[in-house]
């Protein structure tokens, strides 16, 4: 990793609103400038004719100074005018609502971090060439802005004294390969999947954090873009992939009033004004429609526990349907369910999970606590609550709580109910 000086951030990167203050200032300076060009003018040509009245040997050196001022009050609103011009340029910042909407606009594979849950999220396309997207959000108090674009520029819409993120990065690694530097102000990288550049940038001295956000997103970033080149090819070869369906366990930056698996950090547990506080790492099950499902054929590609497998045999038995022979001879197992989809099943009863994000809940005071992780008491720490709920939470046992063996039921951001169940 190396260092480099940055002086400021400029370009598509700064904000619209921060872009427009920079030209109004601009402008006000210009206008400044013209109205003391004009007292200027006002000025010498009154002291000319004063001077012309009482000494003619010095009219001709006030003439002269006049017209200087005019020529500069000119200049000045020329320069104005260009200056006015800028401040009238359209917004090349078009909102959009979700990152979804930058992925289907550009054809990228935008991804929000997972390991955290990001707040003042903003998404936007920019009208440049080729059109660049941005995702920029907080975590831990500090702002991050993720760009792509189909291009090999800089796209960083960072700027030094003398040249650009990229064009850094160019110097001190390869041109076109990855890489990541540290600035005055802050930290960047950049990389390439597909055909996409993506670029990443916080102003945060704190390098660890910087480097754990870069790898998270990164991570996601070129898995999906292997997946989404994998799956063109399979089209353009008359073959499709098949993908556990989506699921939005968030609103505005909230969990929504749900009940979903999860895997909480009892470490994290804090207790705040009377409020106790924890994180989770939210999951959901993966499930599959059961349309796509059955339209499966050999050939074709289902994404199953996050690993591609490719379709050579598919039988059914009973509920169930086994492809490649099932997860015993390295294939997979579907379960019919509920609502017209399939869940996929693995040993022991057990699904396969998608992490939606980790999030920091407050533990209602009512919350209850049914707890039948011990098969040889089941019923004994069932309908906990306050002291009973927490010293239960801090037993040191050998079941944990994790996405396989505990569910937590959320109202209006708080935990209102935890259940952990036996798993073999």
């Amino acid at each position: 990793m190396m260092a480099a000086s940055m002086m400021v951030m400029a370009g598509c990167g700064s904000s619209s609103g921060s872009s427009s203050g920079s030209q109004t200032a601009q402008a006000a300076e210009t206008t400044a400038a013209e109205t003391t060009a004009s007292e200027t003018t006002a000025a010498s040509a009154a002291g000319a004719e004063t001077t012309a009245a009482g000494q003619e040997n010095e009219s001709d050196e006030a003439e002269a100074d006049a017209s200087e001022a005019e020529t500069a009050a000119d200049e000045t609103q020329e320069e104005g005018a260009d200056i006015g011009a800028m401040v009238g340029m359209a917004n090349p910042m078009f909102r959009c609502n979700i990152i979804e909407d930058i992925n289907n606009a550009l054809g990228c594979c935008m991804r929000k971090p997972t390991a955290c849950q990001p707040e003042d999220e903003k998404f936007f396309t920019i009208d440049a060439y080729p059109v660049i997207g941005e995702y920029t959000f907080t975590a831990d108090g500090t702002e991050y802005i993720l760009r792509a674009a189909r291009t090999r520029h800089d796209i960083s819409g960072v700027y030094t004294s003398d040249s650009t993120l990229g064009a850094l990065i160019d110097m001190m690694y390869a041109p076109g390969e990855d890489g990541m530097l540290q600035t005055d102000e802050g930290f960047g990288a950049r990389w390439f999947a597909g055909d996409f550049q993506y670029s990443l940038y916080a102003g945060t001295k704190d390098g660890a954090a910087f480097e754990a956000m870069l790898d998270d997103i990164k991570k996601q970033v070129n898995e999906a873009s292997e997946t989404d080149s994998y799956e063109l090819a399979l089209k353009e070869a008359g073959h499709k992939m098949v993908k556990p369906l989506p699921e939005n366990v968030f609103a505005d930056g909230q969990l929504i009033d749900s009940t979903l698996p999860a895997e909480l950090d009892l470490i994290s547990i804090d207790e705040i004004e009377g409020t106790h506080t924890i994180m989770v790492c939210v999951y959901t099950e993966d499930l599959y429609d059961a349309v796509d499902i059955n339209a499966l054929e050999e050939g074709d590609v289902i994404i199953y526990n996050g690993d591609m497998i490719k379709v050579s045999s598919i039988s059914t038995e009973d509920s169930f349907i086994y492809i490649n022979g099932g997860l015993e001879n390295g294939g997979c197992c579907l379960a019919s369910n509920e609502g017209g989809t399939y869940i996929a099943a693995e040993f022991d009863d057990y699904c396969t999970y998608t992490c939606q994000g980790t999030v920091g809940l407050s533990i209602s005071d009512d919350c209850v606590f049914n707890d039948a992780a011990d098969i040889s008491e089941p019923e004994k720490y069932m309908g906990l609550k306050g002291d009973a709920l927490y010293e239960r939470l801090s037993v040191d046992d050998v079941y944990g709580f994790s996405q396989y063996n505990t569910k937590i039921h959320v109202e209006n951001g708080s935990i209102v109910e935890i259940e952990r169940r036996f798993t073999p």
